[in-house]
């Protein structure tokens, strides 16, 4: 579990560093070139620059403290997995499909924390696709069921388990630990084209 954890800190703090942190010291170079500028040009150079530094502190910083710890509680559960799922591009595409009723049944019962389960489990879900099964293209659906049950799939291009048992230090000891939490069942087999996750949680406790 900690194995897990320490990835997605890895790979967050890698985003921190290539994106946030390239963006400002482009910024900071295009202020330090305005200032030997005539004082129209600067004008126009500042206010090009006062516009990326809100990008970054609205789009970049965002995105990255969303992926830390997602505030559920005030953002929805398809824009975190939206975030989420962004942070792969362009490595992997991550194709997002959270069904009204999902949206609705989390609202209705204000439970932030089978949301935040339920990211856990898409965060490691897609994690050990990306690491594990080398996946180009993943897919995350979210459904209610007729029996007030959401159910979770999660599947992938990848090169699949190729006959492997479940091994630890793949992420799996997460998502059991949040599934089990949330009173649900889950299961991983091939797809199609790589691994399929499925995952089936009460909508209410």
């Amino acid at each position: 579990m900690l194995e897990s954890e320490e990835r997605v800190r890895e790979q967050v703090a890698s985003f921190l560093h290539d994106r946030v942190q390239t963006d400002l010291v482009s910024i900071a170079l295009r202020i330090r070139a305005t200032i030997e500028q005539s004082p129209g040009v600067m004008t126009n150079e500042l206010t090009s620059v006062i516009t990326e530094l809100e990008r970054v502190r609205s789009k970049e910083v965002r995105m990255a403290s969303r992926q830390l710890s997602p505030n559920l509680a005030t953002v929805t559960l398809d824009a975190a997995l939206r975030d989420l799922a962004e942070s792969y591009r362009p490595a992997m595409e991550v194709s997002i499909d959270v069904h009204a009723s999902v949206a609705h049944r989390i609202e209705q019962y204000d439970d932030s924390s089978r949301a935040t389960g339920i990211y856990r489990i898409c965060e490691q879900g897609l994690l050990n696709a990306a690491v594990h099964g080398l996946a180009t293209e993943c897919s995350i659906q979210l459904t209610l069921t007729a029996r007030d049950e959401l159910v979770l799939h999660l599947s992938d291009n990848g090169i699949g388990m190729q006959g492997k048992s479940v091994q630890p230090g793949m992420g799996f000891s997460v998502i059991s630990a949040w599934v089990e939490t949330l009173g649900g069942q889950w299961s991983l087999g091939p797809s199609d084209s790589g691994t399929s996750l499925t995952a089936t949680i009460p909508a209410r406790l």
